[in-house]
């Protein structure tokens, strides 16, 4: 989003890159967002997270609203930061710059 590859790719797949709460995630060439989006990074990264994927029993006009709803309230509800820690270089090769 902070990109021209980023905001193309948020566009191509019909979300805002002006929209904070938009997040995209594409994994073998598949895109999702939303909640699904949040549920694929827990399976990735395994142990608790992934009881993530017990958000699939909400329907997914549910799933949807609950997810813009946190997406709105993560900084009260998580704290927020002026800094960006940067990842550690085992992540930072899997990340679109």
């Amino acid at each position: 989003m902070q990109s021209a590859l980023g905001r193309a790719l948020l566009l191509h797949y019909d979300l805002d890159p002006d929209d904070p709460s938009s997040w995209l995630y594409v994994e073998r060439g598949i895109a999702f967002s939303s909640l699904d989006a949040v549920i694929r990074v827990g399976l990735q990264l395994g142990g608790i997270w992934r009881a993530l994927t017990l958000l699939r029993i909400i329907p997914k006009g549910l799933q949807d609203r609950l997810y813009y709803f946190v997406a709105r309230k993560r900084y009260r509800l998580s704290g927020h930061a002026d800094l960006c820690t940067p990842p550690d270089p085992d992540v930072q090769h899997r990340l679109i710059r």
